[in-house]
């Protein structure tokens, strides 16, 4: 097996004797002796698009709620979620985190989310707009479990137009 001619690069062969990312360089004019890979410092990191910390460790990035419970307690078996007991994703204290197998994590969220809501007694999210709107902007349907129909009128009624404007040939 061939490898890429550069002296700190092992990775293989792809033409004129170097590897892919060392011969678009070649192609382009580029310096081939900087590395391929910008490395970040261990302990590099910030907040992701989810919300969660990750740092850098050993060149790898990792969440810090995870690794943290994983240097405590060993590793987190498959089928198992790290919960935040206060529902705060930046607090990665130990005794702010649990160990929960991922249903009942989901279910504690789906709690923690109506209590957000309000009371769903007097309303209900729109699957259609995502929008959270009193039970009486609903349409009804007494085939339905709860007599409202899954769209708030608003979408009920976009509905009802895009269904019409279908021409059947």
């Amino acid at each position: 097996m061939r490898y890429c001619s550069v002296e700190i690069c092992c990775r293989t062969h792809y033409a004129k004797g170097y590897c892919v990312a060392h011969y678009s360089r070649w192609r382009y004019g580029l310096d081939l002796t900087t590395p391929i890979k910008k490395v970040r410092p261990n302990g590099a990191g910030g907040v992701d698009s989810k919300g969660y910390f990750r740092v850098t460790i050993d060149g790898v990035r990792v969440y810090v709620h995870r690794y943290t419970w994983e240097q405590a307690n060993g590793a987190i078996p498959k089928g198992f979620d790290i919960h935040h007991k206060n529902f705060d994703k930046l607090d990665n204290r130990l005794e702010n985190l649990e160990l929960m197998c991922k249903s009942a994590h989901m279910l504690d969220h789906a709690r923690q989310r109506s209590k957000q809501l309000g009371n769903t007694s007097t309303h209900k999210r729109c699957p259609r707009c995502s929008t959270i709107k009193l039970r009486e902007l609903f349409t009804s349907d007494p085939n339905n479990s709860d007599g409202l129909y899954g769209y708030c009128r608003a979408c009920d009624r976009a509905r009802k137009r895009a269904k019409a404007c279908v021409k059947p040939w």
